[in-house]
């Protein structure tokens, strides 16, 4: 009887998620996980590996050089475009897989909670009470609801069209542009959105969510010359892990109103209080 097919887990992660990993493979493949975060290990276990599961830690060409035996290369997930080499599978023939229903509807419910987050400053109030400093009533003039608020997604594929199912429990309408998706008008009545321009969008919106690939053409889509170009103070949410396309240019805005960290750590001594959030100085502060 010939042995299972070996994959390779790349990234290294604890011993309840191999165990998930190999009860979804079952007895018909032979799961390869790695002891250490150690690039040397990843290097010699792929070497032996038919398969290759990657997300979290990039395929790069010096794993796929190592591979003797590989015929196929599994994304965790969609978002294959930074976190393989993909133009070097392609150059070898090597068929790349991908998962695109299995973290949509995670990712929608982490959106969600990012948005909630970011409205109800939780990351502020959290780290203020670990310090013993319990505000009472100072985060109210400063703390939004997502009732009544109009979402703007930039890409609506799956995921964004999931967040959008889910905000309408909270009263929440929306715009999107996304140049893939035009979705029948039923649809778009059913998910309380609309499809519009993108600074149409920039300029109606009172939150952005990102669904776009980390690509050449994605890679500083907003920054200083396509910033919200309303007095609304939106903020964002960008659930896609790892590098966001949105980060770099985001940090040399100069747009004052969405600057929504902790005052108390605002460089400006003016600015510092105790119980306030910083709404009067640049995103660099």
């Amino acid at each position: 009887m010939p042995s299972p097919p070996r994959v390779l887990y790349l990234s290294h992660a604890s011993d309840d998620v191999y165990a998930l990993v190999r009860e979804a493979a079952g007895s018909q493949f032979e799961v390869v996980t790695l002891e250490h975060d150690d690039e040397k290990e990843r290097c010699a276990k792929i070497s032996g590996c038919d398969a290759v599961i990657c997300a979290a830690t990039p395929l790069r060409k010096h794993h796929l050089d190592a591979a003797k035996s590989l015929r196929v290369v599994h994304h965790q997930g969609v978002g294959w475009q930074d976190t393989t080499d993909w133009q070097e599978i392609k150059r070898r023939g090597l068929p790349l897989a991908l998962t695109p229903e299995g973290t949509t509807i995670g990712v929608a419910e982490h959106t969600v909670l990012l948005m909630l987050a970011a409205a109800k400053r939780l990351s502020y109030a959290d780290a203020e009470l670990r310090r013993g400093r319990w505000h009472v009533n100072a985060l109210r003039a400063v703390s939004r609801e997502l009732y009544g608020k109009t979402i703007g997604y930039i890409g609506f594929g799956r995921i964004g069209q999931a967040v959008a199912d889910r905000l309408k429990s909270f009263g929440c309408c929306g715009i999107y542009s996304d140049a893939a998706v035009a979705l029948p008008a039923a649809t778009e009545t059913a998910l309380g959105v609309r499809k519009g321009e993108f600074h149409d969008l920039l300029a109606a919106s009172d939150v952005l969510t990102i669904h776009v690939p980390l690509t050449t053409e994605t890679r500083g889509l907003i920054g200083r010359t396509r910033s919200p170009g309303s007095n609304r103070a939106p903020f964002w949410s960008t659930p896609r892990a790892g590098e966001s396309s949105t980060r770099p240019p985001l940090r040399r805005r100069s747009n004052p109103v969405a600057c929504w960290r902790p005052a108390s750590t605002c460089s400006k001594r003016s600015h510092r209080t105790r119980a306030a959030l910083c709404w009067s100085c640049p995103t660099s502060c």
